[in-house]
């Protein structure tokens, strides 16, 4: 790794110590990390959702401490090594059965939407991060960006501070048996503005959420056309689901579709997530996320 004459002066100035325990010269360190490398939970919110909802880790210690340094901080950084946490997680659960792999339906992975504002504030937006480093773990081929709403995703991986690989990433290869299928990262939902959550409980929690979250209609259509080049006869088809928006149902079989979020509270945001997808002719299949609260 290179680093310029600015990027070496701000270590000096500001020494890089791990979000989670404050260990020296390391954002992430490999012993905060294996707080992230069991496998997902099945997680049951406050908040009924019409779906299943994994997570990783209670939201503690030093996950806790590296997810508010992400966001509040501003660390961008860590949103590769918890990116590539919820890749051993969904090829954990390709292995269970749990969800299918990407050469039988191609994943859609929706980051759980962020506010104009919050992302213009914070500088970018977390969620998306953690989802495009979650892509380019599992799948290192390039895609199209048919919009500013779909990502393409490059290879990539984290590496401990002794350079080398992290275990989690060796074991993808032995939980898919190598990945030959379709991932797409893209902004499919939409957040408008709502009053902050903090303090709420999951009744007022929902009520707050209800209505704020809805799709990206162009987006939605960019993902359609996509699907017809990518989808085989051989591909796996989701069962069909009514939709009060009258949008075709041939949407619904062409993805397997994962919301990805940080923290799961009350399950508010993941039920209003669902709702908005559905009525958009999309079926969420599940949410993964790194920790539960």
């Amino acid at each position: 790794m290179t680093f310029s004459a600015g990027q070496g002066l701000h270590e000096l100035l500001v020494p890089v110590r791990c979000a989670g325990c404050g260990a020296p010269g390391v954002d992430w360190c490999e012993k905060c990390h294996k707080h992230l490398a069991g496998p997902p939970r099945r997680i049951h919110p406050r908040v009924a959702i019409p779906c299943p909802v994994w997570s990783i880790s209670p939201y503690s210690g030093p996950v806790a401490a590296g997810i508010v340094a992400l966001k509040e901080d501003r660390r961008q950084a860590l949103a590769q090594p918890f990116g590539q946490a919820l890749a051993h997680a969904a090829a954990q659960l390709v292995a269970a059965g749990e969800i299918l792999h990407p050469a039988e339906r191609p994943w859609l992975l929706v980051p759980a939407p962020s506010t104009a504002l919050s992302i213009r504030e914070r500088g970018f937006h977390h969620v998306r991060e953690i989802a495009e480093a979650m892509a380019h773990t599992l799948q290192g081929a390039q895609y199209d960006q048919l919009s500013q709403g779909i990502q393409s995703v490059q290879p990539v991986q984290w590496k401990h501070p002794s350079g080398q690989c992290d275990g989690q990433t060796a074991s993808l290869d032995a939980l898919l048996g190598g990945i030959s299928g379709e991932i797409v990262v893209a902004d499919v939902l939409q957040a408008a503005p709502h009053t902050d959550a903090v303090g709420l409980t999951a009744t007022q929690r929902r009520d707050n959420l209800a209505g704020t979250i809805t799709c990206h209609t162009q987006v939605v259509e960019q993902l359609e056309h996509l699907a017809e080049t990518i989808t085989s006869p051989q591909m796996t088809s989701a069962p069909t689901i009514s939709s009060s928006s009258g949008i075709p149902q041939k949407r619904v079989s062409r993805w397997e579709i994962l919301l990805v979020d940080d923290v799961t509270t009350t399950g508010a945001t993941i039920a209003e997530c669902f709702f908005a997808l559905h009525n958009c002719g999309l079926r969420l299949r599940g949410a993964l996320t790194l920790c539960a609260a």
